[in-house]
């Protein structure tokens, strides 16, 4: 831990801390979980990581630690709630927070709970997924310009029609009295 400030471990950065820490990089797998948090301080070349494995089913064995630049700074104990810090001079410089515990038990049930709902959706998903093959350009703009050719003539002609039946003289007959 030499070369690692006392002011980015002091309790006052929360930073360090699983529920107030932004996230830099999310790796998801169906057995692990990692997550690498860059501190935005004037520590943040370090690089803080939570690390939670879900393929075990004993919650309490070790899964969710949390280290730093590579040393294993503490180990939450999700059942018990009860934070373990590994390195005694981590322990003497940051107080974690009280909710971390609790914090590692929810990413746990994260595990648990969501994982195998997603893997199980994605091999059968409850609708029917059809994939639309790409047309043919050509068939296409073909058909769109033999529509127009046809509608054109049929306008023409029905124009043509209605000129023809305009021009025509009307015969017109003498009205005799009978008729009125």
């Amino acid at each position: 831990m030499a070369g690692f400030p006392a002011r980015c471990l002091s309790g006052q950065h929360r930073g360090l801390t699983a529920r107030r820490s932004p996230v830099g990089v999310q790796v998801r797998t169906p057995g692990i979980f990692l997550r690498g948090v860059s501190m935005f301080s004037p520590c943040s070349k370090h690089l803080l990581r939570f690390m939670t494995f879900c393929q075990r089913v004993a919650p309490g064995d070790g899964q969710y630690d949390i280290e730093s630049d590579g040393d294993q700074l503490l180990y939450v104990d999700p059942v018990v709630y009860l934070t373990y810090p590994r390195l005694p001079e981590f322990e003497q410089q940051w107080s974690p927070d009280p909710g971390l515990a609790e914090d590692a038990y929810v990413s746990l049930g994260t595990c648990y709970y969501n994982i195998p709902r997603a893997i199980k959706g994605e091999k059968s998903p409850p609708e029917v997924i059809e994939v639309e093959g790409p047309a043919d350009r050509q068939v296409v703009e073909t058909a769109v310009c033999v529509c127009g050719v046809v509608l054109g003539l049929i306008g023409l002609f029905t124009g043509l029609g209605f000129i023809r039946k305009a021009n025509r003289p009307l015969q017109t007959q003498p009205a005799s009295a009978a008729e009125f």
